[in-house]
């Protein structure tokens, strides 16, 4: 079991919390997301977050791992996304939660069109506080974005699998439906920053 050394934090609660819910094998996807978005909007405050969990990359956005389950039922990461940084579009092997921190990031979601081709469905508007959920019997190939020209933005991330193998296909906008790659890990796959680790033991 990994996290950062911070048992009062409302990492702490978030995740026991998590820890119960997942106990009690909850099968419906939708549910289950909108719980786990409840318990995340209350830790959505970045004064517990530790300095190292607020750093960005110039180049692409940052990941660091909060928590990572023993059993691999869950993790929870910080991203930080200077601005105009964003995800290429992908999808996920199980559900995420996502919730802001600071600043505004926007989800993009979309779908094919009868000619097989992605075309954008909604655009989700994030301000702090804010969740958002996807999972994949739903539909969810999006991107994420800091649409801000000034301002950097945090991020809280809670997915249904292991830090590392959160990221399944990236896909082309100009192309068509199939994947663009395979993603081995969410590490080399979405080309974020690689991701680092703020866990102890």
């Amino acid at each position: 079991m990994r996290h950062i050394d911070a048992t009062q934090t409302p990492l702490w609660s978030l995740v026991s919390g998590l820890n119960l819910l997942l106990s009690q094998d909850i099968d419906d996807d939708a549910v289950c997301c909108a719980v786990v978005a409840k318990r995340l909007r209350r830790a959505l405050r970045a004064d517990w977050l530790p300095p190292e969990a607020r750093r960005s990359a110039d180049d692409t956005y940052q990941r660091h791992l909060l928590y990572e389950d023993e059993a691999g039922r869950f993790s929870v990461g910080s991203f930080v996304w200077k601005p105009g940084q964003a995800t290429p579009v992908h999808d996920h092997t199980g559900w995420g939660v996502v919730g802001v921190v600071d600043g505004e990031l926007v989800s993009e979601n979309f779908a094919p069109d009868p000619e097989g081709r992605l075309a954008q469905t909604s655009v989700v508007a994030l301000k702090p506080g804010a969740t958002t959920w996807l999972f994949p019997a739903a539909g969810d190939i999006h991107r994420i974005v800091n649409p801000s020209t000034r301002n950097t933005a945090i991020s809280i991330h809670v997915y249904g699998a292991p830090f590392a193998a959160v990221c399944r296909n990236r896909y082309g906008l100009e192309t068509n439906m199939a994947p663009a790659a395979a993603l081995p890990s969410a590490a080399d796959g979405i080309r974020a920053a690689p991701a680092r680790s703020l866990s102890r033991g």
